[in-house]
């Protein structure tokens, strides 16, 4: 047998086994899909305007404060 008659034969063999590898991932996606990947129902009410409310303080003063050496710098 030839060496390039063998590389071809090789490079075929790869080629199949190559298509057989990503068919059997599909499969085996599809079946992980449709049985963990179900959709669920929206925890979110959406029915108010207002989502989310994040109070930082609740007599209205900022209670966080940022101190001097993490202020930008800006240049003059």
């Amino acid at each position: 047998m030839s060496p390039m008659l063998l590389l071809v034969t090789a490079t075929k063999v790869v080629g199949v086994m190559g298509a057989l590898t990503v068919a059997a991932n599909v499969l085996a996606y599809r079946h992980f899909y449709k049985k963990n990947l179900t959709p669920f129902e929206n925890p979110i009410d959406e029915s108010h305007e207002l989502l989310a409310s994040f109070p930082i303080d609740k007599d209205g003063s900022l209670a966080l404060t940022i101190p001097l050496f993490f202020s930008p710098q800006i240049p003059v």
